[in-house]
């Protein structure tokens, strides 16, 4: 005898069926799965063959880093920072899809990305790999809002692990992204270390190095001309102070924006702190340092109010720029002669 046909058990099967499927679409959609995964891929899974990245907003301002062997370039003219280079390489392999704005946000997102967003490309061997726009953050501060070029809309993108926004890391201000080594030269190929300081002349000394390693210590007066050779000397403190030049850096540079830009006139106009001049085999370089003046209600070790900041120190640099230094950052190159005794 056959069964009939339980058409209502079917009818509820089929509903549970279209129902779950719904739920687990949303879901899906909830967590970021859709079935156009390219608007909203970002990464760069071998970023070692990215040998270009352009960056550029709307003020308007361009930054250019391009690898050149094993060193980035910015601009073409200048070796890049390589911690910043590495840290947006990181971002470019880790970014990830975090969740899908609503749609009622769209308009507001897509607004703060023309008004404050940056553009970026990506170069593998000449050809435009990733071409994107970075935009604000989400409103919990742990994404941001990114946007493939063609794409339809934003997406919410974030590093796992990572508490925050990414924005900051595509940043185009070219004094940001330059290498703040002051001389990078290494002790081998030092040929002369030469620092004068205006208020103490009996600590300036100047040290040469000829091509077979030898060292020779001189004092010198202020104008650096008149010089007394220094007979006995610790070689140990003469290697050590020289090795000091290979890693000495800067704090940041100083722009037209920061109100003392327009006050280099009158900081010129007043004593030194010190005066340092450095030269390798085909290169040389100059520093002359002035007092940073102390906070209004900045006291020293004995209680008394100071006159100039003790730890920073402005600078102008032979090629041009002009920084703030750190004294900490300078301890090995601050020496008097009586170091090398």
């Amino acid at each position: 005898m056959k069964r009939k046909l339980d058409w209502k058990r079917w009818l509820l099967w089929i509903l549970a069926l279209v129902v779950g499927g719904y739920v687990l679409y949303q879901y899906n959609l909830a967590q970021g799965i859709d079935s156009r995964p390219q608007e909203y891929d970002f990464a760069v899974s071998d970023t070692s063959s990215i040998d270009k990245i352009v960056i550029w907003d709307k003020t308007p301002d361009t930054v250019v880093l391009e690898r050149k062997e094993k060193i980035w370039i910015v601009n073409g003219q200048h070796r890049a920072r390589k911690d910043a280079v590495e840290v947006l390489l990181e971002t470019l392999f880790r970014v990830k899809l975090r969740n899908f704005p609503q749609a009622s946000a769209l308009p507001n997102i897509l607004s703060g990305m023309s008004t404050y967003g940056r553009e970026v490309q990506v170069f593998s061997r000449g050809e435009v790999i990733k071409h994107f726009f970075v935009g604000t953050e989400t409103p919990d501060m742990l994404g941001t809002y990114m946007m493939i070029r063609g794409a339809d809309q934003p997406y919410a993108t974030y590093i796992p692990g990572f508490n925050g926004y990414l924005s900051s890391r595509f940043f185009v201000r070219e004094d940001l992204w330059r290498d703040r080594t002051l001389f990078g030269i290494d002790n081998k190929s030092l040929r002369m270390a030469q620092i004068r300081y205006p208020d103490s002349a009996q600590a300036n000394f100047r040290l040469t190095q000829a091509s077979d390693g030898s060292y020779a210590l001189y004092h010198v007066n202020l104008d650096g001309k008149k010089t007394v050779w220094i007979e006995s000397v610790r070689e140990e403190s003469v290697r050590v102070y020289s090795a000091a030049f290979r890693s000495l850096s800067y704090e940041g540079m100083i722009i037209p924006s920061d109100g003392i830009f327009k006050k280099q006139d009158s900081l010129r106009a007043t004593q030194p702190a010190f005066l340092l001049d450095v030269s390798s085999e085909n290169q040389s370089f100059s520093l002359v340092a002035y007092h940073v003046k102390a906070d209004p209600d900045a006291v020293g070790p004995d209680g008394l109010p100071l006159t100039f900041d003790p730890d920073r120190f402005y600078a102008f640099l032979s090629d041009g720029r002009f920084v703030l230094i750190q004294r900490h950052g300078f301890q090995q190159a601050l020496v008097s002669l009586r170091s090398f005794y």
